[in-house]
């Protein structure tokens, strides 16, 4: 078959632009990681988002020490780099934006991020507290929020340095948080964010003070949690997760009667949903129905700001924990009865502890065991259907406002 000079000079500026456009970077509607270190030739490192930049856990593969990732994005999201020894590297997209990472496999706490304003922020806010305590870090935090508080950046670094830290420093994240809702009054997410700071900064290490009206007339509040094991939990019915959490809370309130007090709070639209339920399950406590949402009172103050929140504490009104999966809080309040968990969770609580204590950790090797990746993919599809549910509940949101 003939091909016309026409049609070669047509596919020849085809191959060309296609060229010009990888050789350019990225798409608009797409964010790219390229990755280069020393000291290492083959490997994987891990990366997540806290904020749905991606759901789940992807894997970034090295050969000769490189990486190359790209991913769909159409908002500006927050990208971080699980190393084999388990610290961590935050990384700031936005659509169309591609960043080089550069480091060094022995000294990953030097790791370079260039690429974006918000990058060039956060490699150089690591510069400086390179080495610091712990409270000089936080006071730079202070310092750096203070500047601009309308900065990407800002909700990582009270994540990772003001709460995910040896000696957590609630009140300062709180105001922070506060003064960058203000300065960012339509990101709801922010707003939300602050709510459960300000709640969690309160109770001071008790269980914040409450006062809500049950369905069947009853007024709780936190004075009324006096059992071994309390909780609050928040749920809804449109999330699966919660309706579960609130099944398994009916089952151990039945095996360990009078060991257990609970109060539910929902947060349904409508109360038919509630009523329907309510009915269906019979959870035989003291429910709050609050159709205000995420806007009553008893959400707010309680610091909650996802579904299926939770707070347990103990029988002197102490905070245990917070904020813990279905499987998690049934362990802990097995745990706290004296009773065997159910599942083992060990690893992901020493996972826990070395993602808090940061980047900058020497390595020791860089083969992950086959126990650790299947911790980690756990992991991944526990936090990817975590995500689909909270998509699911802004979708079902949206419809019901209309």
């Amino acid at each position: 078959m003939r091909i016309s000079s026409h049609t070669s000079l047509m596919a020849a500026v085809l191959l060309t632009t296609l060229w010009l456009l990888a050789a350019c970077g990225v798409d608009g509607d797409h964010f790219r990681i390229k990755g280069k270190f020393t000291n290492i030739n083959q490997g994987e490192f891990y990366v997540y988002s806290p904020d749905r930049g991606l759901y789940g856990i992807d894997t970034l593969k090295l050969v000769d020490g490189r990486f190359n990732y790209e991913v769909p994005l159409q908002q500006e999201a927050t990208f971080v780099i699980v190393f084999p020894n388990y610290s961590e590297l935050a990384v700031f997209g936005e659509p169309g934006l591609s960043v080089e990472v550069k480091g060094d496999a022995t000294h990953l706490k030097e790791t370079i991020v260039k690429g974006g304003d918000a990058n060039k922020r956060m490699t150089a806010f690591r510069n400086q507290v390179l080495d610091k305590p712990d409270k000089e870090v936080q006071k730079k935090v202070k310092e750096t929020i203070t500047a601009d508080p309308a900065s990407v950046i800002n909700q990582y670094l009270i994540n990772h340095y003001l709460i995910c830290c040896k000696e957590p420093d609630y009140k300062m994240a709180a105001d922070l948080a506060a003064l960058m809702s203000k300065e960012q009054p339509a990101n709801k997410s922010l707003s939300a964010f602050a709510a459960r700071l300000k709640g969690i900064a309160a109770q001071s290490g008790k269980m914040p003070a409450f006062k809500a009206k049950a369905t069947n007339g009853t007024r709780v509040s936190q004075a009324s949690l006096t059992s071994e094991v309390n909780v609050v939990s928040l749920w809804a019915s449109w999330d699966y997760e919660s309706v579960n959490m609130q099944k398994m809370l009916k089952r151990l309130k039945k095996d360990n009667p009078g060991k257990l007090s609970l109060v539910s709070i929902n947060i349904d639209a409508s109360k038919k949903a509630f009523d329907n339920n309510m009915k269906r399950d019979s959870l035989n406590w003291p429910q709050v129905w609050e159709p205000k949402m995420w806007d009553s009172e008893a959400v707010k103050t309680l610091g909650f700001s996802m579904m299926a929140d939770n707070i347990l504490a103990d029988a002197k009104g102490k905070v245990v924990a917070r904020g813990l999966s279905k499987r998690e809080l049934e362990d802990k309040i097995n745990e706290m009865l004296g009773k065997e968990t159910t599942t083992p969770n060990n690893m992901m609580r020493s996972f826990g502890k070395e993602r808090r204590s940061g980047i900058g950790k020497r390595p020791s090797g860089y083969q992950i065991s086959d126990k650790a990746k299947e911790q980690m993919k756990q992991k991944a599809m526990e936090k990817a259907e975590k995500q689909r549910k909270e998509l699911e509940e802004r979708k079902k949101l949206k419809e019901q406002k209309k």
